[in-house]
């Protein structure tokens, strides 16, 4: 709270002092600030200054997670891909369709640095031209082992297979838990609605061929 006292200063009297100096110093700063916490919260918990939070709250900017913004990842994705292939000297021509959508439909709760380091990750493993759909489904299953769906909700332990073996233990686990609300079971899974269709149907589909 004293650092904040401080830097409230600053931006309200646009003065600074070096240390050890005794010389006032004029100062002219913009503040662009980023945050991942809920200041107006911290506000009320009397962790942050009232005063400093309307300082420096003068355009506020809300950035959504990755997976609300799933128009962005194949752009990200390549961006990263352009980077990290030069960075470790790999002839990589791209990311296979497939292997794109895998990653467009994943969530990313770690948001872009997790995309980051998947892509960074990818180029290392891959030994091809591009970067396929089995190196994608390698990848995001050491992801789905486990998984914790909802940490409020407790975790759902899945046994190792193929991404799409994954997925549907995950789907019919979470069915048992809602029934019929498709709505709620899509927004669960945190997928559209259309995602999940075509999931139920590729899975009634394994069902009906093992018959």
């Amino acid at each position: 709270m004293e650092l904040q006292g401080r830097l409230l200063r600053v931006l309200q009297e646009k003065e600074v002092f070096r240390i050890g100096g005794d010389q006032i110093i004029n100062t002219d700063v913009r503040i662009i600030a980023a945050t991942n916490t809920d200041l107006y919260q911290l506000v009320k918990e009397k962790k942050f200054r009232e005063d400093l939070y309307f300082r420096i709250n003068i355009l506020n900017l809300v950035l959504p997670s990755l997976r609300k913004r799933k128009e962005d990842i194949t752009s990200l994705a390549n961006e990263f891909l352009a980077i990290k292939k030069n960075q470790f000297n790999k002839d990589i021509k791209g990311i296979d369709k497939d292997a794109m959508i895998l990653i467009e439909e994943y969530r990313w709760p770690g948001n872009i640095r997790e995309l980051e380091n998947f892509v960074e990750k990818a180029v290392l493993l891959c030994e091809n031209a591009m970067i396929t759909q089995d190196l994608v489904e390698d990848i995001l299953s050491e992801k789905f082992e486990g998984r914790d769906l909802d940490k409020s909700e407790g975790s759902i332990t899945i046994d190792k297979g193929s991404l799409k073996d994954m997925e549907m233990q995950i789907i019919n686990t979470i069915t048992k838990e809602v029934g019929d609300d498709k709505s709620l079971l899509a927004k669960k899974l945190g997928i559209s609605r259309t995602t999940l269709w075509k999931r139920l149907k590729e899975i009634e589909e394994a069902e009906e061929s093992e018959i």
